[in-house]
């Protein structure tokens, strides 16, 4: 196995296994509802960069040479058609309400999934190869903001992250990162912040994936993963799985479901792998 495969799987099941930690706070403690402030507990606060970074994953410092393929295509719009549905005849969601959904409203039900939406629209754009990117970029930053649209915000955050990820700022050390990712935990604490500017969270998530790389690069020295890992699969599979504890109350005990849930999910991955579904 290569050193850089290596890497992205254990990047990889880092990722998945802080993504779990921070959903079990949303399904199980329902201690994160106000999600992007200051009102939940300190460990879910770290973590308020995780919903971002799981979009902007998929293209760090790719961006320039990002091509999305006809069979991702093909694979993502099932799965959005899939949300979708869901959405729309299970859970009886509004349509318009669905798409104009902002990024501030705590008191309303968020659809399911939904931030696959403004992660596919993100890979479409970081697909299409323009000679002024950060223009439309950084024009798709200004509208969410003022929008505060959470399809929008979060296709701008993820390209804006993706973006730097290629930019001078890559090359600072991871010193400065850890620095700026704490000093940005205390801001939203002791100014009691109910949630974070979108100028504020694209430093915040591209702080939390420098600290993650350099985490797992330093890990790969140590380790070797051979297990193999789809990000978004894994994401769909452990949504599937909060859902059900939530609707059978199997457990309210956060440690524990984050254990249960994590070991169902690399159960279902190995299943699926073996039948090819993957």
């Amino acid at each position: 196995m290569t050193l850089e495969k290596n890497f992205i799987r254990i990047s990889s099941h880092i990722l998945c296994f802080i993504l779990i930690v921070r959903h079990s706070g949303y399904y199980i403690s329902s201690t994160t509802i106000f999600e992007f402030g200051f009102k939940q507990p300190l460990i879910d606060i770290f973590l308020i960069p995780i919903t971002a970074g799981f979009g902007a994953f998929f293209i760090w410092k790719r961006f320039k040479q990002f091509k999305i393929t006809f069979k991702q295509t093909i694979k993502l719009l099932i799965v959005i058609s899939i949300i979708l549905i869901f959405n729309f005849i299970v859970k009886k969601y509004d349509i318009l309400s669905f798409f104009l959904y902002k990024v501030s409203d705590y008191e309303l039900r968020r659809p399911s999934l939904f931030i696959i939406i403004p992660i596919f629209l993100a890979l479409v754009v970081a697909s299409l190869k323009f000679n002024y990117n950060w223009v439309i970029i950084y024009t798709l930053v200004c509208i969410s903001w003022i929008s505060e649209n959470f399809i929008l915000h979060y296709t701008s955050v993820i390209l804006s992250v993706s973006y730097l990820s290629s930019s001078i700022f890559e090359k600072f050390s991871i010193g400065i990162f850890i620095l700026i990712y704490v000093l940005i935990v205390i801001y939203i604490n002791f100014f009691e912040i109910d949630r974070i500017n979108i100028f504020l969270e694209i430093i915040f998530v591209f702080c939390f994936l420098k600290i993650l790389f350099k985490l797992s690069e330093y890990l790969g020295k140590f380790f070797t993963i051979n297990i193999s890992m789809s990000v978004l699969i894994f994401y769909l599979l452990q949504a599937i799985i909060f859902n059900i504890f939530n609707m059978i109350e199997l457990s309210n005990n956060r440690i524990l479901s984050v254990i249960i849930v994590y070991i169902l999910c690399l159960a279902g991955m190995t299943i699926l792998k073996r039948f090819k579904l993957e």
